[in-house]
């Protein structure tokens, strides 16, 4: 839970470690952002991409659960 206070609002998450504060697969991932459960990430390269800290922090205490239903 400290790692969690320590993350900013605007801050830019990799897949990684979106991977590790919710505990699914790198997959899970882009199949939660396929039926649009999380937003799109932000493309900031070519071939690199981040995940806002918000959005997956307000996914993590709305959306979590009920993600099995």
């Amino acid at each position: 839970m400290t790692a969690l206070k320590a993350l900013k609002d605007d801050q830019l998450l990799r897949t990684r470690d979106v991977c590790d504060l919710l505990a699914v697969s790198r997959t899970t991932v882009y199949e939660l952002i396929k039926i649009k459960a999380l937003p799109q990430p932000i493309r900031i390269g070519p071939r690199a991409v981040r995940h806002s800290a918000n959005a997956i922090l307000a996914y993590r205490e709305c959306g979590y659960q009920a993600r099995d239903k």
